[in-house]
């Protein structure tokens, strides 16, 4: 199966917080895809059947080999329409 044929992209973002209420953000690299330069929170994209729940907690350990509980979840995103 192939995104944006078979099914549509989807991404998950998290906001982690220490103990002392400071987030964690990472600047994107100038080697980057896209938007490079930019401050983002962690995340990516959902695999297929993947919750997103699981694809914050995977994304965390590869992007910054952090362990995260998720101690509360929102969902939300943007919608485009088209002209």
């Amino acid at each position: 199966m192939k995104k944006g044929i078979d099914y549509i992209g989807v991404a998950a973002g998290v906001m982690v917080f220490n103990n002392g209420g400071k987030v964690l953000i990472a600047k994107r690299g100038a080697l980057a895809k896209n938007e490079s330069g930019k401050w983002e929170f962690p995340g990516g994209a959902v695999e297929f059947s993947e919750r997103c729940e699981d694809t914050v907690k995977r994304e965390a350990k590869e992007e910054f080999d952090i362990e995260i509980e998720i101690v509360e979840f929102s969902l939300f995103g943007r919608r485009y329409l088209a002209r």
